[in-house]
């Protein structure tokens, strides 16, 4: 869990960097659609690439512990000349090769560490490749949600403008109170503040999605409705059975330590060294020789690393139990938070929201042809601008609950493999 924090907190660094000096992504991401929105930001993503970085890092280890002998045979050559007054010159001289042989099985127990670690790397790999894509889901729909926004906060200034308007004209002529008039500048006014924010939430969520594509800010143009993930909640109920990419990955690196565990021990068995050696003494005869060295474990037992490996095990199965609680609870949470986002929704029904949004259109004209009071008219626009807003908004925390339920159940955005 904290590794995969890392790389979530990598991933926000890289977006921001990225900003600066996008580079331009494939044609088939642009517009950006949600059919190739997943696979573009993985794309995109520098977070992946370390992950891909580190599974060859990991790939590297394996290698260096697949080596059958523990060190390269040693190969030694002395000569020497003996020279006295009452005996010939003679020459000594002699050769050995030693080689040390593991014979307590180090070098499996090195693989399947190595193994491991690869392993737990590619797991954590796919949980990044995941949060990827659910981040660059977010994005998406908070630049939707933005547009929508935009589009009904413009609609809003027009129509609060004109009623302003006609609520001026009146009180010009003396028809109605000035207060009125104020009143219906006021609420112009705040429709302009609010429009004003919408292109500056729009400009930003674009922004985010761009940086998270790496594509220019000014070429994100996205296709697709405010509608949340497919068929989230059958898919979550039906991966509660099977484990999280997260999980095999603490299970991995938990195997990973009880294989260090093993090496540790199998390294208490001293390994011993075979020599061969040929000799040619003073009188010219050769010698030829076998040995056996064997070194005495009496100074390194490794009880300390042996007992650090087995304690590092236990902490990450026990992790990896409180990881998997604290992940149905959240998957609870965000299955009953996507019921309650759903029913607010669908509390304002597309028949309401177009009704709303016609009474809205027609107000200045009623206003103006004595059929709506301007007061009446200031009151009906506050609640048809919170019901149309409140519309929109709505449907925005609906498709983030279905990402938090993905994200709970450990789910990519629209099914297949991360």
């Amino acid at each position: 869990m904290r590794r995969l924090v890392r790389f979530l907190g990598a991933a926000s660094i890289a977006a921001v960097a990225s900003t600066a000096a996008p580079a331009l992504a494939d044609d088939a991401c642009l517009p950006v659609k949600r059919a190739t929105l997943a696979r573009c930001a993985i794309d995109a993503s520098p977070v992946v690439r370390v992950g891909v970085a580190e599974r060859d890092l990991a790939g590297a280890r394996v290698r260096v512990a697949a080596p059958w002998l523990p060190s390269n045979p040693v190969l030694g050559f002395s000569a020497a000349t003996r020279r006295n007054d009452t005996e010939p010159r003679a020459t000594n001289w002699y050769a050995s090769l030693s080689q040390e042989i593991e014979i307590g099985g180090q070098r499996s127990a090195r693989m399947a560490s190595a193994e491991a670690d690869v392993a737990a790397i590619q797991q954590r790999a796919i949980a990044a490749r995941r949060a990827v894509a659910l981040m660059a889901y977010r994005a998406y729909f908070d630049v939707v949600a933005a547009r929508d926004e935009l589009a009904l906060a413009r609609r809003l200034e027009v129509l609060t403008r004109t009623v302003a308007d006609t609520t001026q004209a009146f009180a010009d002529r003396g028809a109605i109170a000035g207060l009125d008039a104020d009143l219906a500048d006021a609420v112009a006014a705040r429709a302009k503040q609010g429009r004003v924010g919408a292109e500056g939430r729009a400009a930003t969520a674009r922004a985010i999605l761009a940086s998270l594509l790496a594509v220019p800010v000014e070429r994100v143009e996205v296709d697709g409705e405010l509608v949340p993930l497919h068929d989230v909640v059958e898919r979550a109920r039906r991966a509660s059975s099977v484990p999280r990419a997260e999980l095999r990955a603490l299970e991995w690196e938990a195997r990973a330590h009880d294989a260090r565990s093993r090496q540790y021990e199998r390294q208490r068995i001293p390994n011993p060294t075979l020599s061969a050696f040929l000799q040619n003494d003073g009188f010219n005869e050769r010698v030829f020789g076998l040995g056996l060295s064997l070194p005495l474990p009496v100074g390194r037992t490794y009880a300390g690393e042996i007992a650090e490996a087995r304690a590092s095990a236990r902490l990450v199965r026990t992790e990896s139990a409180r990881v998997q609680a604290e992940w149905a609870r959240e998957v609870a949470g965000a299955l009953g938070e996507l019921d309650t986002r759903i029913a607010e929704r669908d509390a304002i029904t597309d028949d309401k929201y177009a009704r709303a949004e016609a009474t809205l259109t027609t107000l200045a004209t009623e206003v103006q042809a004595g059929k709506v009071a301007p007061r009446d008219a200031f009151l009906a626009q506050q609640t048809l601008i919170e019901l149309l807003q409140g519309r929109v908004a709505a449907r925005r925390l609906v498709c983030l609950a279905s990402l938090d339920v993905a994200r709970a159940a450990g789910l990519m955005p629209e099914g297949g493999e991360p």
